[in-house]
């Protein structure tokens, strides 16, 4: 039976690897954009340290930032490993060994567990339950979101920590089981239940076996108590200021979640409704008709954990219900912005496997020795459920097909759930990515129908403007996202002084840019923005002070390292400033393709020296590059007029005459 067991076990495991063999290269999602791809900080290793002492580093995004920092370690680790985002093949690894070795320390805790209840067939019955959590499609929703893994850790850390207890006198004797409740609390806080896990473990199981009531582990229960209070008080003294939740009425959001928690169920049952978001809403009194059907629900669960509790045989039953309504009272609780995501059920569906498989195999049992054919409805229960199991990873695996892009997944939720604003959202935008741009518009049309002061929505409206060369448009919706998302979008600013800079209004440009790098200077794209307008208008001492700034949050940062040296250069050279020393920047400026600099240093020699033909020569030149055909034939023509005998300045004439020709045709 023993060999059975393993057997069975790596079977899973297998299947799992075949499963999730698809997903390796799957696309960053949600909030991987502003946790990974824009955040500075994970890309250097020598942040570590502060992850445990800023909860600022998490998130580029204020809003989002929380204090997790082995999670945010995990991830710099990655993208150390993976040589940065262009590819997500170091970051799904690490998330799918963890899930691997989640799965390993759930078959062992399990087959503990239930050997507690029934000595016969606890291996076996483990290694289903544990292969029906890891080939469920819910669990994928957390497996292939990268950042997701924080569910995952916790999950992980929960489940050892309860085995070592579970199976290791050495580690329940000096407390070590409790190093990996720390890891997971600050993986994410939904591990802080530990000491309830342990408390439904201790009474349902352990001590209803030995009925040594006396030897009620009370200081293995207190210190895990303290340790998790005192991790979880940490988590929130360090969570930075200007985190949000996103949630309206907490008290509201917590009535809803009983209804939610139905329907969590009733998707582990059947999960044929997965989506990337739900669009569920908080409901708008205690009282409606889902809210009450919530509480029945939750009613019935108790009723179900206390009567599983009275027989020995089925008290896993018990721990299994048990663990699925203490698993989810972290989200239930805390008012979220989102009433109901996927992935928030991997860690409770694990109680949920360790209790519907253990109600089958009473029953499978039942019916044997009712009908005097044990091994007969053994066997053929057996092959039901490897069919059901073989059944839940086929859906799993589509799962992980949606997952790939950021299309295949929206695209998928908008199907399923269309009154979801954020799903229309985030397909709009990845339509955005792949220039479709009238289908774009037309799913951020649908989300501002369904929410008109949404400041996502109104900004990437105006992106899409811009794309289409509506820039008055862009304007106006930039300036409804700025207002709608104030100092909680950052790259509202970005966007918005984006569009000022190219309306020609750089000073305005530059002061929006201040303020969205002063709400996050992790966030790459507008400090490079900043770094670059300040360049432009020679704002020396300022871009001074920001370079520096940047490096001292990310020391290998390649454009701030080129302004410093820059400034540096110049400084040394102490060149007199005359018609011949900017025509020398005009020209490094241009062999280095900052064309746009290549102009306006030439503009600054012309305007000491008028009759300055050279200073004429590389306007036009660089003229030609920007592709402003007319600017170039001018200052061409004005060097020849000079100096007719310029080769340089007849080759400029004949490219922008070819370009004013082309542009005609």
């Amino acid at each position: 039976m023993k060999q059975l067991q393993w057997i069975g076990l790596a079977i899973v495991l297998a299947l799992t690897t075949i499963v999730y063999s698809e997903h390796f290269h799957g696309a960053f999602h949600i909030d991987d954009i502003h946790t990974i791809i824009n955040n500075a900080y994970i890309r250097d290793l020598v942040y570590i340290p502060q992850f445990f002492t800023d909860g600022t580093t998490s998130s580029s995004l204020p809003a989002n930032q929380t204090y997790r920092p082995v999670l945010t370690t995990t991830l710099a680790i990655d993208y150390h490993l993976g040589g940065g985002t262009a590819d997500t093949l170091a970051f799904h690894i690490t998330s799918f060994i963890i899930f691997l070795c989640l799965g390993l320390c759930l078959f062992l805790l399990l087959r503990a567990m239930y050997y507690l209840a029934d000595e016969r067939h606890a291996g076996v019955i483990a290694v289903f339950a544990a292969g029906w959590f890891m080939l469920h499609p819910l669990s994928a929703e957390a497996v292939c979101y990268i950042i997701q893994r924080g569910d995952v850790l916790a999950a992980f850390f929960v489940v050892l920590a309860l085995l070592l207890y579970v199976s290791s006198p050495l580690s329940r004797r000096f407390y070590l089981y409790l190093i990996p409740v720390v890891l997971g609390i600050l993986s994410k806080p939904i591990a802080v239940v530990f000491p309830l896990l342990l408390v439904a473990y201790i009474l349902l199981l352990e001590q209803k076996k030995t009925g040594a009531v006396k030897a009620f582990p009370w200081p293995h229960v207190v210190l895990a108590m303290m340790i998790a209070i005192g991790t979880g008080l940490l988590v929130n003294a360090m969570t930075p200021a200007t985190y949000q939740p996103g949630g309206g009425d907490a008290w509201l959001y917590r009535f809803t979640q009983s209804y939610i928690l139905g329907f969590y169920f009733v998707e582990w049952c059947a999960p044929l409704w997965l989506a990337a978001d739900h669009g569920a809403q908080v409901f708008e009194s205690p009282f409606v008709v889902e809210a009450l059907v919530g509480y029945l629900f939750i009613a019935a669960m108790v009723i179900a954990v206390f009567f599983a509790a009275r027989r020995e045989r089925i008290r896993p039953i018990a721990f299994g219900l048990a663990w699925y309504l203490i698993a989810n009272l972290t989200t239930s609780w805390i008012s979220l912005g989102e009433v109901a995501t996927d992935h928030r059920m991997f860690f409770p569906s694990i109680g949920l496997a360790i209790a519907v498989s253990w109600a089958i195999y009473l029953l499978v049992d039942a019916l044997g020795h009712r009908f005097k054919a044990v091994k007969v409805a053994h066997y053929v229960a057996g092959g039901i459920c490897t069919i059901g199991l073989l059944g839940y990873a086929y859906g799993a695996y589509q799962r992980t097909l949606a997952w790939q892009t950021e299309e295949s997944l929206w695209s998928d939720a908008v199907v399923k759930y269309p009154k979801s604003a954020n799903a229309h959202l985030s397909y709009g935008l990845a339509l955005l990515q792949r220039k479709a741009l009238p289908e774009a518009e037309k799913q951020f049309a649908e989300v501002l129908r369904l929410k008109p002061a949404y400041a996502m929505a109104n900004l990437d409206m105006g992106i899409v403007k811009h794309e289409q060369g509506k820039d008055n448009e862009s304007g106006q919706y930039l300036k409804y996202a700025l207002e709608g998302g104030g100092d909680e979008c950052p790259p509202c600013y970005y966007y918005y002084a984006m569009y000022l800079n190219q309306v020609g209004q750089p000073d305005s440009a530059i002061r929006y840019l201040y303020a969205a790098y002063r709400l996050s200077a992790a966030n790459v794209e507008g400090r490079e923005l900043l770094m670059e307008l300040l360049y432009k208008q020679h704002r020396t001492e300022e871009l001074r002070q920001v370079a520096g700034e940047v490096l001292a949050v990310s020391p290998g940062d390649g454009r701030a390292g080129y302004y410093q040296n820059l400034i540096k250069a110049l400084a040394a050279t102490s060149v007199p400033t005359t018609a011949e020393s900017l025509l020398n920047l005009s020209g490094q400026a241009y062999r280095e393709g900052r064309y746009q600099d290549c102009i306006d240093y030439a503009r600054k020699a012309l305007a000491l020296k008028p009759d300055f033909a050279e200073g004429y020569n590389n306007l036009a030149a660089a003229s030609n590059k920007l592709g402003k055909y007319a600017d170039a034939a001018a200052a061409a023509q004005k060097a020849l007029k000079l100096d007719p005998q310029s080769r340089f300045a007849r080759i400029n004439l004949d490219v922008a005459e070819r370009g004013l020709k082309a542009g005609a045709q």
